[in-house]
Order: C-alpha cells, then structure tokens, then sequence
C-alpha cells in the first residue's frame, strides 16, 4: 500500500487582491482582456501584503496525517497522502486546520477598502461557532467563509454577515493570536452551503474544494495641491479606485496630473485648504482623500 502512496489536494484556498490585479478603472475579473488578466496574476503575490501560516497544533496534524501545507502566490493549500480515492491515513471525525494570517504590508489599510479593528481578529470558517463565556473566551468577528466580502466594516459595528461573538480557542496557543488579522478554520465537515471536504466518512471530496478570498481596493477623491503654497487646483471627479497598475486619465483640460500614490491618504479635513477662488474647500470628514502636490 505505501508504494502507491500520492499527495492529493485536500483543499485550496486563494487570497487576491484587486489593488494588485486591476488596470487603472478596468477591473480584473470584468473588464480586462485574458491576456492583460493572465499578465497580472503572474505578477501578483501574496507576500507582498499577507502571511499565511498554520498554528502549531495544526503543523502537528499535517504530520499525523502525512499532510503538506503548501504555500502559492495566489494563496495555500493542504495535500494529503492518499490511497486512491482515500486518505492514507483515515480522517478522524474532529479533524479542523487553523491558519493565521497577519498584513505584513504598513500601508495595507490605505489601499484595502476594509476598517481593521485589531484588537478583534476575523474569524473566518466553514462551521458557525458557539459562543462562549469562559473567562480564557477571545472575541472574534466571525464571518462564514462562504459569505466573506471585504466591503464589509472590521470596526465596532460589524456588518452582517459578520458578527461579533466571544468563543473559546483552546486549539491555539495565545502568542500566536499576537498580531493576527484573521483565524482561518477549515473543519472537516462544514455547515450547510460551506465547503466539505470529504464525500463520506473516509473518501475525498469528488472536487478540490476552494475558497476564495477577494480584497476590494480603496477609491478616494484625488485632490491637486500647490506645493508652494497649498492651494487646491483641482480635484477628481468623484472617487477613483487605487490599484498598482495602469493609468487614470485625470485633466483639467490643459494639464495631465500624475495618479497618486498608494501611502498618502488621508481623512478629509473640512475648511483647511483654500481654491484658486480663495474660497475654503468642504471635505466631507468621513471619507478618504488622496493629496498630491505638485
């Protein structure tokens, strides 16, 4: 039996971003050609914002069932050793894999449309959880992986789907909470419209089951200064979307501004600065401004 022993992919799990995959206004997935989309994800890697790692607990299971963890630019993955269509070592009934995920990148808020609270990790799994009320208990934002969309608000008032509820992490040691951004748990069976990963008691899933993480990025209004004196030149019509790559036509009709960069945003900041009027501009202090001066 161990001669025919291969690794099959137990599950996928694929965090983009499209700061990293749009063109300027084209969007990835709707308005670029396949050729420009394929140039993009080549370049796209995941390291560049996030670290994905599984806990130690789960290291120790990914050996107890002669499994590899495997890290993608797109992502991860979890092969296990099979035989055929079974596992090489049989599932057990608990079976659950915890991954943390940490932004590495300082600059991450500024062009992720996302609030982080983070004091509260995302809880992020195929199984609702149960509340606790434990003392040792941590407080999560749970947010079924089936239903996660990053427009949604990681602040004080979370928005539905995501729920704020306090559960007990015993599986994860509490250093390794330090610092997270997200607790990603993968049962082996999940609720009813979550992915699963096997077809029955011992035989894999017919179809690698994937997950897939999607990060909106940020639009803010584009605001032209004069370096020597502050002064707003001009301004973009409405919001536009930060990415990485392409160019954002932005014209008063006699001069072409360069885009901004992805470090410099700001909250906007009512009555500062003053037009080619002399009149004081309104921001509205709830929203995201991009300044460039020039």
């Amino acid at each position: 039996m161990g001669f025919n022993k291969v690794y099959r992919s137990l599950f996928n799990v694929e965090i983009l971003h499209h700061y990293f995959l749009d063109e300027g206004e084209d969007v990835y997935d709707s308005g670029l050609d396949a050729d420009k989309m394929e140039t993009n994800l080549a370049a796209y890697d995941l390291s560049t914002f996030m670290k994905v790692v599984p806990t130690t607990k789960t290291i120790q299971t990914l050996k107890n069932f002669r499994s590899k963890f495997i890290q993608t630019k797109q992502g991860f993955q979890v092969a296990m050793a099979s035989d055929g269509d079974e596992p090489f070592i049989p599932f057990s009934s608990n079976l659950q894999f915890d991954f943390i995920a940490r932004v590495t990148d300082q600059f991450f808020e500024n062009y992720t449309d996302i609030t982080i609270d983070r004091s509260v990790p995302l809880y992020l799994s195929n199984q609702a959880p149960t509340a606790s009320t434990e003392d040792t208990a941590i407080s999560v934002r749970f947010c079924p992986l089936s239903d996660f969309e990053t427009g949604l608000t990681n602040g004080v008032s979370p928005t539905a789907p995501m729920v704020e509820i306090d559960i007990d992490l015993d599986d994860i040691d509490g250093r390794e909470l330090i610092g997270a951004f997200a607790v990603i748990r993968i049962h082996l069976t999940g609720d009813v419209g979550e992915i699963t990963l096997t077809n029955g008691a011992t035989e894999f899933n017919g179809t690698l089951p994937e997950v897939n993480w999607i990060f909106d990025n940020r639009s803010t209004t584009w605001k032209y200064h004069r370096s020597k004196d502050s002064v707003q030149v001009h301004a973009s019509t409405g919001e536009k979307p930060l990415t990485k790559h392409g160019y954002i036509a932005i014209s008063d009709g006699s001069t072409d501004y360069p885009n901004p960069s992805a470090k410099m945003i700001y909250d906007g900041e009512d009555q500062v600065y003053k037009d080619l009027a002399d009149a004081l501009v309104t921001e509205d202090v709830t929203k995201k401004y991009s300044r460039i001066f020039i």
